[in-house]
């Protein structure tokens, strides 16, 4: 009686390893990319109180200009797990991350305010109450610096 073995030959398997293998290399970056991103977003998360205290500071004063950590109502900020500081500089938010876990202090996060009160304060043109109530209601914009991907 003759039996008939079935199963995979070696070359068989070394394709499927190899094809596993070029998955594998193309998958990882952007793996990579994405849990960056994941830890990325608490150093974001932590500027968003930060932007609401300047975004006070500034409709009260016209100004950034005083607008620092531990000034005109705005606390000082501490670090988290993927946040090494917060600093607050004339209205101008610097979150650094933590040299962990793939981020790097380099990933700065900058938010620097523009528009709404800041302009109709240095418009020359404007002034007394129609000043305060064009400031009172215009929103401050954001210019935001720095990031975590290409870096």
């Amino acid at each position: 009686m003759q039996t008939n073995e079935t199963g995979f030959t070696l070359i068989e398997l070394m394709i499927v390893v190899l094809i596993i293998g070029i998955l594998v290399a193309l998958g990882l970056p952007s793996y990579q990319n994405y849990l960056r991103q994941s830890k990325y977003a608490e150093v974001i998360a932590v500027a968003a109180p930060a932007k609401v205290a300047v975004e006070m500071c500034i409709h009260q004063n016209f100004a950034a200009a005083p607008c620092d950590a531990g000034a005109q109502g705005i606390p000082v900020f501490g670090g988290s797990r993927y946040v090494s500081t917060v600093a607050i500089t004339d209205g101008v938010i610097t979150v650094t991350p933590r040299d962990l876990e793939g981020l790097l202090p380099a990933h700065t996060y900058i938010l620097r305010p523009n528009g709404g009160p800041l302009a109709a304060a240095q418009d020359g043109g404007v002034q007394g109450a129609t000043a305060t109530a064009t400031a009172a209601t215009t929103p401050i914009r954001w210019a935001v610096e720095g990031g975590c991907i290409g870096a």
